[in-house]
């Protein structure tokens, strides 16, 4: 939780794809929407947005059922509690080359 508010990750499998910025301006209407990635595959649209508890995110996703009820199949509605850094470099960060050094000398 940063500053008191939940992360939520909502991914969407929508029946009309041309309707992907219309979901993401409502979504950003809310002041909620932080990320959207338009995805390939089972799901079209993953967002990411910060609520303040469980009555504001079923209040967002009420108005949201409301405005586009028939253009979904389902959507998902996750909660993310802890992120990890993943470095895809082929390269070494200078932070990863810090922590060996200084795991070498703990062992």
């Amino acid at each position: 939780e940063a500053f008191n508010f939940q992360f939520i990750e909502i991914d969407i499998n929508l029946k009309h794809h041309g309707l992907i910025n219309k979901i993401i301006d409502f979504f950003e209407e809310t002041n909620t929407c932080v990320y959207a990635y338009e995805l390939i595959g089972n799901n079209d649209l993953s967002l990411e947005l910060y609520v303040e508890n469980d009555e504001h995110l079923r209040k967002v996703l009420s108005l949201f059922k409301e405005k586009f009820d028939k253009n979904y199949n389902s959507y998902h509605v996750s909660r993310i509690y802890e992120e990890h850094m993943s470095n895809w470099s082929p390269f070494e960060l200078e932070e990863d080359q810090t922590n060996k050094k200084n795991e070498e000398v703990v062992e």
